[in-house]
């Protein structure tokens, strides 16, 4: 299993987590005939609210270590995703510590708590919704054929593998095995092309399919097209023919 499915997978349950704990504070201050009683109901938002902030941590270790390996080759909804996310942490630790410290400001805690749940909903749809959607979607050709006639990629002309090795171990092997097809952070590349499909795209492992995954990729891989020349990307292609 990826980083990309662990995170999205983290972050679905972190997103019920964050509907719970809503769903818990407006049935507390907007019903008068509940199901549950207040202190059952302040009882599962504190909980849920915990889980919740749990799960932010995890998930922010993950969303550091991908920053961190993509550099400069962040695409821009992975950028408005992580503005988004940091705006989420501050306004929910201003949450925190207005219910734990300032309670003399208790009268904002709800309104910042539904700034918070929306802030959740956006941040999870433009992370684990659109990986899924990728994911759901890529085999079959829906989201790729509309990308292939804005991206087009020829097939790179033959490269000098031994080029290409160096270009993977600057750029690839922190998250790919080049021995072995056990995932990293994303799969291992042995055998690569000698496979019936690439395991993120369901395509045909070809020369243009493979260039066309590093230059503009399915999944939450990183783009590389800014960092790679062509002759770079000609020989990374030649050299992964020989995994």
């Amino acid at each position: 299993m990826s980083l990309f499915y662990v995170k999205s997978i983290l972050s679905i349950i972190f997103g019920v987590a964050a509907v719970v704990a809503i769903g818990a504070m407006l049935s507390l201050m907007g019903k008068a005939e509940r199901k549950l009683s207040g202190k059952a109901l302040r009882r599962t938002h504190r909980t849920a609210g915990w889980i919740a902030v749990a799960f932010i941590v995890v998930i922010s270790y993950f969303c550091v270590k991908y920053v961190a390996l993509a550099g400069d080759a962040l695409s821009v909804r992975a950028v408005i995703h992580g503005v988004l996310a940091l705006f989420l942490i501050v306004v929910l630790a201003l949450k925190i510590l207005i219910v734990r410290v300032y309670r003399e400001f208790m009268r904002f805690a709800p309104v910042l708590g539904i700034i918070v749940f929306s802030l959740v909903f956006v941040v999870v749809a433009t992370s684990a919704g659109y990986f899924f959607v990728r994911e759901w979607c890529g085999p079959d050709g829906t989201v790729e054929a509309a990308e292939e006639a804005v991206v087009p990629m020829a097939a790179p002309p033959g490269g000098d593998a031994e080029a290409g090795r160096a270009v993977f171990e600057a750029n690839c092997a922190i998250c790919h095995h080049a021995d072995s097809e056990e995932v990293k952070i994303g799969p291992g590349l042995a055998g690569l092309t000698a496979r019936e499909t690439l395991r993120v795209t369901g395509k045909a492992p070809s020369r243009e399919n493979v260039a066309r995954q590093i230059v503009s990729p399915a999944g939450g891989m990183p783009s590389f097209e800014s960092r790679l020349s062509g002759e770079e990307l000609g020989d990374l292609v030649e050299y992964l023919t020989t995994l």
